[in-house]
């Protein structure tokens, strides 16, 4: 039967949510969004959703899984089936972004929380449903486990193949280099992890986006370092250790 659908897990309206469903809609792609209204279980939590929803796929039928609220569809179907095929695989998985894109504290951070390069998205990957259904129900996952450290630390076996020249998808993430900030590849698919999309870049895409509120962002960035704030324990030491050194000598010279 073949055929070409995204799904998406979107328990609630964020950010981008009405542009992605637009550039659905715009470039003629089946959109099936999961878990509305649902309670947030966790990042790992959306293998479950998909797996379920692929059940009701065709073996054959291409599946794209991606974000919805930080992503704009830029292809169509044929688009993406052709391009797919030309990796002569069953699946593909997206790539975080090269190293050099970045500058060296998101390179840092990237190092502290995932490990060493390559850095697999979590949230994007494509394949036959089939292929799909197997490799994620070969994961050995918690439902509060990261899906992107899962993913990039699968990828070290050498079993998983990457969009490596970003035929496919395109990650615009928060501390790219300053002559890399603008750019956008000839992709199908381009998401801006970590809030790095700006109104600029969306309009030139054909898009209006206006910024979410101070306080949405605040709300954002509280729930980014809840998350991967544990991960930097060590610095977080060093920082104590040191304010008391501070504060000791400050005493002490009193």
């Amino acid at each position: 039967m073949g055929g070409f659908r995204i799904i998406s897990v979107a328990t609630h309206e964020e950010r981008m949510f009405h542009i992605f469903k637009e550039s659905c809609e715009k470039n003629g792609v089946d959109l099936h969004l999961l878990g509305f209204g649902k309670k947030w279980g966790g990042f790992s939590w959306r293998f479950g959703l998909v797996l379920e929803h692929l059940q009701t796929c065709e073996d054959d039928e291409l599946v794209l899984v991606t974000d919805a609220f930080d992503t704009v569809v830029l292809k169509g179907p044929e688009e993406f089936e052709k391009r797919f095929k030309s990796y002569q695989t069953d699946k593909v998985f997206c790539l975080e972004g090269q190293a050099d894109d970045y500058v060296w504290i998101a390179r840092y951070y990237n190092s502290r929380v995932f490990g060493p390069p390559p850095v697999v998205n979590g949230g994007t990957y494509m394949g036959y449903a089939k292929a799909l259904r197997e490799f994620i129900s070969s994961l050995d996952y918690r439902n509060s486990e990261d899906d992107q450290r899962l993913l990039t630390q699968r990828a070290r076996k050498g079993d998983m193949v990457l969009d490596t020249d970003r035929r496919l998808f395109f990650m615009h993430g928060l501390g790219r280099q300053r002559d890399r900030m603008n750019y956008i590849p000839d992709t199908c698919l381009v998401s801006f992890p970590g809030s790095g999309e700006t109104e600029e870049l969306l309009k030139g895409l054909g898009y209006t986006y206006k910024s979410e509120p101070a306080i949405m962002s605040l709300k954002l960035t509280l729930k980014r370092i809840l998350h991967y704030g544990p991960f930097f324990w060590r610095e977080a030491a060093v920082l104590v250790g040191a304010a008391l050194t501070v504060a000791v000598v400050i005493v002490c010279c009193v």
